[in-house]
């Protein structure tokens, strides 16, 4: 035995325990692998789910309809309609006018959709539509797509049919109410100008009679009063004629100004259009994936709203800006017609002082002139919108009519089942590393439990197959090429090598019961003899021994026995039946073993007990129960602590660690015990080979020891 005073873990020749940081990773990975099966149960929960739904949920058939829209510009004076068309996106424009609000209005209206059974008992019959209907431009080949969504494929084409047949209708109704407000306009201009000529013709007849003498011809007018008089004349005709066009200019745009028409029909910023269209697939993709009501879906709605808002805002600035400058034209012709008229009026007077009669007649007859240019130019115009009122702003040609489609575009089965894995594994994953993470049992990789104590694992022994005592108790035996009893040959290899510095005594504990402690004390033991070294096993577990069920013979006296004085140490160390194994049981119960195994005595005994044996093997009570191997860890050379892989609590195994460290124990390592076997996993040989029983050793009877005696305090010896 060793002094205490150099307590502390032992060191190794070689080998180490990993970096902690790559430990954890490894950690993690097996952590989540110990619960796969978690994994492939929620796999499976998510598939199963997914053909739940697929059997549950109700198939959604598109019907499509697809039109060639074509802008014909009319030629109407100063209609800012028209100015308009000339965006290069103006399909888009189109596109969300379909599913403009005053088109989908009109189509809720209709006693065909009305009566649709997919519309029975909606309260918000337009805001139904507008949710299912799409417009889409094909940049291939120019063309519009208008598709609607429906659990009835009859009801998806009835739809998509009235909402063509209305946009038609309002494109036409849009035009014909612009055009028809620029003719009455013009009409009403020109019947103030009829008035006006027919009085001015009733005062020249008048001028004529009152002077007979007077000559009418121009060719007497020639001076060069009356020759500037007509150029400002003239000039007065023209103002006048911007002036009207400037005037119907204006109230066109004050009108279009408060017309609700769809944003970004004035204003198609490309950037803005591109911005909408990809949100909008982007919501389409969220809403088959995720549902209406998943937060990406809303998200992106706030996003299309807020784009809308945009485009809404830059709508209305165009049309102020282009009421403000059809005011500032308005203002700019009457400003000038009023200059010029006071020109002619200037001019007039000058031509009545040079000759009164005859400028006076000038004068009638230059306005009579220009109202009759005047009337002529509005009566063109009128006839030009007469042929232009009937002629449609857009082209449009049906396609393809919208049919009704009988093959469901959803649910998509593939990506619903996809989509149900995906969920499956992620699921499954956050589970087992939830488990994992939350769970206080020590892991079952000799990494995880290097990384979770900070000690070094000495060995693992696997999983035994038979749950009888007796029999997992000396495997080495019995089995000697198995599995387990390769690990013990292993360990003895590691204990027995791998400590830096020579050892005697040598203690198997646990931190919890169960863990196989016994089991290991004994089968290490056996292994340890096997290798020809002369081993004494030790069951220093005075209040619950199970050596005596492995060896047999319950009867025979033990280490208490011998603490206590009851009978000679020789006595009661008893032979295995293996070569080079004896055993010293625990003995008779007794009430108080921690006073026993921490006497004086007890110490004496492994000292006498020394000389004779190369190795002694103890086991010992677990040490998160009572005390006993505390004691004893502080006493023997070295320590050897058992864990269960994957059953024994982390904390309980770190308390029994650092308790350990508490009395200066030198713990060479941890023994990770029953741990679970892989698949295949076997011995060195394909076979397993029973060694000789037991009995052939036992044959050879209980052999003396020369054990020396232990004296007693009296001076006498036991």
């Amino acid at each position: 035995m060793k002094p205490l005073e150099s307590a502390g873990s032992i060191s190794y020749r070689s080998g180490g325990v990993a970096p902690r940081s790559m430990d954890d990773r490894i950690n993690l990975f097996l952590g989540v692998w110990r619960q796969r099966w978690v994994i492939l149960s929620a796999i499976i929960i998510g598939i199963a789910g997914a053909f739940v739904y697929l059997r549950g949920a109700a198939p959604v058939y598109a019907s499509v309809g697809r039109l060639y829209v074509q802008r014909s510009i009319p030629r109407i004076p100063s209609d800012p309609l028209n100015s308009v068309t000339e965006s290069s996106n103006y399909l888009y424009t189109q596109c969300e006018i379909i599913k403009s609000t005053g088109v989908i209005s009109e189509v809720a209206k209709l006693p065909a959709v009305m009566q649709l059974p997919r519309f029975e008992g909606a309260r918000n019959l337009a805001g139904e539509i507008q949710g299912h209907l799409h417009a889409d431009v094909d940049g291939r080949n120019d063309l519009i797509s208008v598709t609607y969504e429906s659990s009835n494929p009859t009801d998806a084409s009835v739809v998509v049919n009235a909402v063509i047949d209305q946009y038609i209708t309002f494109t036409t109704r849009q035009h014909h109410n612009s055009a028809a407000e620029v003719l009455r306009l013009l009409q009403k201009d020109k019947s103030s100008r009829d008035e006006q000529l027919a009085g001015q013709l009733d005062r020249m007849k008048r001028f004529k009679e009152a002077h007979p003498a007077l000559s009418f011809e121009s060719n007497d007018r020639q001076n060069l009063v009356i020759a500037t008089l007509a150029r400002l004349t003239d000039a007065l005709t023209v103002a006048r004629l911007a002036t009207v066009d400037a005037t119907s200019a204006y109230e066109a745009a004050l009108r279009r100004s408060k017309l609700h028409l769809p944003a970004g029909f004035a204003v198609a910023d490309p950037v803005l259009k591109d911005e909408l269209i990809r949100l909008e697939e982007r919501r389409e993709t969220l809403r088959s994936v995720l549902g209406e009501n998943s937060r990406d879906v809303q998200a992106v709605d706030t996003s299309i709203s807020r784009l809308h808002e945009q485009m809404a805002a830059q709508d209305q600035a165009v049309n102020d800006d282009a009421v403000a400058i059809a005011k500032q034209q308005c203002d700019a012709a009457a400003a000038k017609q009023k200059e010029l008229g006071e020109q002619v009026h200037a001019q007039e007077k000058l031509a009545v002082a040079v000759n009164s009669a005859e400028a006076e007649y000038t004068a009638l007859d230059a306005e009579l002139q220009r109202n009759q240019r005047i009337s002529d130019i509005i009566d063109a115009r009128i006839k030009e919108l007469d042929l232009t009122e009937d002629a449609p702003p857009t082209t449009v040609a049906i396609l393809e009519a919208a049919r009704p489609d009988l093959k469901p575009i959803a649910p998509e089965k593939s990506r619903v089942v996809a989509t149900g894995m995906l969920l499956g594994i992620l699921l499954g994953i956050s589970s087992a590393w939830l488990r994992e993470a939350l769970s206080q049992r020590i892991g079952i990789s000799a990494d995880e439990v290097e990384s979770a104590l900070g000690v070094a694992v000495l060995g693992t022994v696997p999983h035994a197959i038979s749950s009888d005592l007796k029999t997992c108790g000396r495997l080495v035996e019995l089995d000697t090429h198995g599995a387990v009893a390769e690990a013990y040959r292993t360990l003895r290899a590691m204990i027995l090598y791998g400590v830096t510095g020579d050892f005697k005594t040598l203690l198997i504990t646990s931190a919890c019961s169960g863990d196989g402690k016994t089991t290991a004390a004994a089968n290490l033991a056996i292994a340890i003899a096997q290798s020809g070294q002369k081993t004494l096993l030790i069951d220093a577990d005075l209040r619950r021994p199970s050596l005596h069920h492995i060896f047999g013979d319950s009867t025979s006296a033990g280490l208490a026995d011998v603490i206590r004085g009851r009978v000679k140490l020789r006595d009661a160390i008893q032979s295995t039946g293996i070569e080079g194994l004896s055993l010293l049981r625990a003995g008779a119960v007794v009430p108080n073993p921690a006073e026993l195994v921490s006497s004086r005595r007890f110490i004496r005994v492994l000292k006498a007990v020394s000389p004779v044996f190369d190795k002694i093997v103890i086991d010992s009570p677990p040490l998160g129960l009572v005390s006993d191997a505390q004691v004893i860890a502080a006493t023997v050379d070295v320590t050897v602590l058992v864990i269960r892989a994957g059953r024994s609590s982390r904390k309980i195994c770190e308390a029994a660690a650092a308790s350990l460290a508490s009395v200066g124990a030198k713990l060479a390592g941890v023994v990770l015990n029953d741990q679970p076997r892989q698949r295949n996993a076997g011995g060195y040989y394909s076979t397993s080979v029973t060694s000789k029983p037991a009995d052939e050793y036992r044959a050879r009877g209980n052999r003396p020891f020369e054990i020396p005696s232990i004296a007693r305090a009296d001076g006498s010896s036991y």
